[in-house]
């Protein structure tokens, strides 16, 4: 197709044309066709007379383009992939070929014509020249076999047919862009982590953000806090200066949550930098963001046809800053914290303890201030193209890092199940942060860098013996004891007919102190799932002030006990309900609960 078939002509003879036999038009000449092509001048289409014996003028239809691919989403919608002779590229679903979003879309890159003939000509041309090469498309950021997204939708170590789909605003295009060399970066920037501890978690956090996948590892938040000008900013800076411009790349805690999982999914597989946490100014964002971002996936979401929303879903590795501690901000706002968000997101204070050879602590932080607006995104493109390169064996390698030094930050101490989570976080940034040493990408000893991290993990295990000594089972303990002890005189007594009002919380049975018994405290079951049982899942609470000696069971192994007592308005005696019981105003002291006893009790 494309060139012209030759038609009937008459014979030779002597030199003499004499005509051809007079017959019909089919007879006479073939029949033609039309057809479409593009060369370097645009897109052709190449008409006939409406008997198909001749070939009329070409019509041009637009600028030139090629359809170079198709390929399909994870969501199983197939499109058509199209270049324009600049190079520029653009993504049209096979469903809006031929409509007003469909030309919209191709009109961002090329001239396209208004005239309803030629789009009808385009739309065939673009349906008939969909059979090339096979693409992947995706809209999530991050690993893709051998190949890597960054949140501007550049592509790092292409090994595959891969296209984004992606949203991105101008802000990521100009924030995750590089600026200087390596070398640079290095010497004005890498070099300085040596000897302080903070800047070797944070750029180990940068460095670990790819390989949170191979190490499987949902997600986490390390959260550095100090006053004002203490440097924990420019420290987190440093940390984003690895993939772009180190002033420019942060998100802010003062966002919904819903838009705070969007940023997340932006930089799947790598960092997040949240600034500033006390520009949540009530404590929600942070409260309902940790476990979102630590667990790797947003809040279920209504969709307004009916349904839910595709679930959102990424794997980042979380920085973020603040004048308090996790901890500290939540209960500003009353806001209880559970164990599970202070080992997702560890928080200890910032420092920096080597000012190498600047004269004093302002000098130093003056400069990388002005270095990381400088030199950047040098370091993770050089990181990340030293990984795609031979993928299989790095991820081995990496995995076995981990392993490593997660036996050699729990050496030293008793871990429990929550504790390890957090070791395995700070595991992962020594990891990160080895990694780039071997790849030559910073000026730093593998000692050195160890020995940063290890330093971090210790100043934070020392701040946080309530999660050592079991953090939820403690704010159980204290709940109930609290509850009881503010509101013993509203326990009414079981023989006594008294009505009782909104306040009251059960029953008491009390025995004099030479009866040796505890008093029984007889809970109201709304009540005791109400204030016992706030915050925590009722059957956790109740294992735990059970193994305390605190919560009763009956014969039957039931939780629940069967009251008698007098019927308030007659006197006579009746069943009052099932309720929960306590034995004693509070648990019982336990031998390591026990004060020590005085040398001379004179």
């Amino acid at each position: 197709m494309g060139k012209r078939k030759p038609s009937a002509v008459a014979a030779n003879d002597g030199g003499m044309t004499t005509p051809a036999p007079a017959t019909s038009a089919q007879q006479r000449a073939p029949f033609l066709r039309p057809f479409t092509v593009a060369d370097d001048d645009g897109i052709w289409h190449h008409p006939v007379k409406a008997d198909g014996t001749a070939w009329l003028a070409p019509l041009r239809l637009c600028d030139p383009f090629a359809v170079i691919g198709t390929g399909s989403d994870i969501a199983g919608q197939h499109y058509y992939l199209i270049e324009c002779a600049s190079g520029e590229r653009c993504l049209i679903a096979r469903g809006d070929v031929g409509t007003p979003e469909g030309w919209r879309l191709l009109r961002n890159v090329i001239d396209i014509p208004s005239a309803r003939k030629k789009l009808d000509l385009l739309t065939e041309f673009i349906q008939e020249s969909g059979a090339g090469e096979r693409w992947t498309i995706t809209d999530t950021a991050g690993w893709h076999d051998d190949a890597y997204i960054l949140p501007s939708g550049e592509i790092i170590g292409q090994s595959a047919r891969l296209y984004f789909n992606g949203k991105v605003s101008n802000d990521k295009r100009l924030a995750y862009r590089s600026a200087g060399t390596l070398d640079d970066w290095k010497n004005r920037i890498g070099r300085y982590a040596a000897g302080n501890s903070r800047l070797c978690l944070m750029l180990g956090a940068a460095f670990a953000a790819p390989l949170m996948k191979w190490l499987n590892i949902d997600g986490g938040i390390i959260h550095i806090f100090g006053e004002s000008s203490s440097g924990k900013t420019t420290t987190q800076r440093v940390a984003q200066s690895v993939w772009g411009h180190g002033a420019t790349t942060s998100e802010s805690w003062n966002t919904t949550a819903y838009a705070l999982t969007n940023n997340a999914a932006a930089r799947n597989d790598g960092l997040l930098s949240m600034d500033e946490i006390g520009e949540d100014a009530s404590g929600r964002s942070v409260d309902q963001s940790i476990y979102s971002l630590a667990n790797g996936k947003g809040r279920a979401l209504g969709n307004k046809d009916g349904g839910n929303r595709p679930e959102i879903r990424f794997r980042v590795l979380c920085t973020s800053t603040g004048e308090l501690s996790l901890e500290s901000h939540l209960q500003k706002f009353d806001r209880e914290i559970m164990a599970g968000q202070l080992v997702r997101c560890p928080s200890l204070p910032h420092k920096l303890e080597n000012h190498h050879d600047f004269p004093d602590f302002k000098a130093f932080v003056n400069h990388l201030n002005s270095a990381i607006t400088q030199y950047y995104g040098t370091a993770g493109r050089t990181y990340i193209t030293c990984l795609a390169e031979d993928s299989d064996f790095w991820r081995e390698a990496a995995v076995n890092l981990f392993q490593e030094y997660l036996t050699l930050l729990s050496g030293d101490y008793q871990l429990n199940a929550q504790i390890m989570r957090t070791a395995r976080i700070f595991a992962a940034a020594a990891t990160g942060l080895v990694m780039a040493v071997k790849h030559n990408i910073i000026t730093l000893t593998v000692d050195d860098a160890l020995s940063g991290i290890k330093d971090c993990f210790a100043d934070w295990y020392a701040r946080n013996g309530q999660v050592k000594e079991g953090y939820e089972a403690g704010k159980i303990k204290r709940m109930g004891m609290d509850f009881v002890q503010t509101r013993d005189l509203l326990f009414l007594d079981p023989e006594r007919p008294y009505m009782p009002s909104k306040d009251t919380p059960g029953y008491v049975k009390r025995y004099e102190p030479f009866e040796g018994k505890e008093d029984e405290y007889y809970i109201f079951p709304a009540t005791f799932r109400e204030h016992f049982c706030k915050g925590f899942d009722e059957e956790k609470v109740k294992d735990v002030l059970h193994g305390l000696g605190w919560l009763a069971k009956d014969t039957g192994d039931r939780w629940q006990f069967q009251l008698y007592g007098k019927d308030p308005k007659t006197g006579k005696r009746k069943r009052l309900g099932r309720f929960y019981k306590l034995i004693g105003i509070a648990p019982p002291v336990t031998a390591q609960e026990d004060p020590p006893m005085p040398d001379n009790p004179e």
